[in-house]
């Protein structure tokens, strides 16, 4: 399965401007790309994400969807990283954001 390309947005104000890759989670429930199970395996949840396209830096802890992940912030400029659940990144579907970007640019 091939990586879904991420929806690229950028925000600005007069002084600065970010540009964001978001994973594509929306596209991918939509068309049924993602493993669906009732107890997710540790290549799974990766898999998974991967078809959304986080950039994934390791897995902390495995516990079906309350897995803890580690990815790249979207912010291509950011050399951050963020720890959420499988959870709060497909299900809910949050923005990776570091919390240092600027919050006047969160729109």
């Amino acid at each position: 399965m091939e990586r879904i390309p991420p929806i690229v947005k950028t925000l600005a104000d007069d002084k600065k401007s970010i540009t964001l890759h978001i994973p594509n989670v929306r596209y991918a429930k939509e068309n049924d790309l993602l493993i669906k199970a009732k107890r997710f395996k540790p290549e799974e949840v990766l898999k998974n994400k991967e078809i959304c396209g986080f950039d994934i830096v390791s897995m902390s802890l495995f516990k079906g969807v309350q897995s803890k992940i580690i990815t790249n912030c979207c912010n291509i400029n950011c050399d951050g990283t963020i720890e959420k659940t499988y959870y709060n990144y497909v299900t809910n579907q949050e923005i990776l954001i570091v919390n240092h970007v600027p919050k006047l640019l969160m729109v």
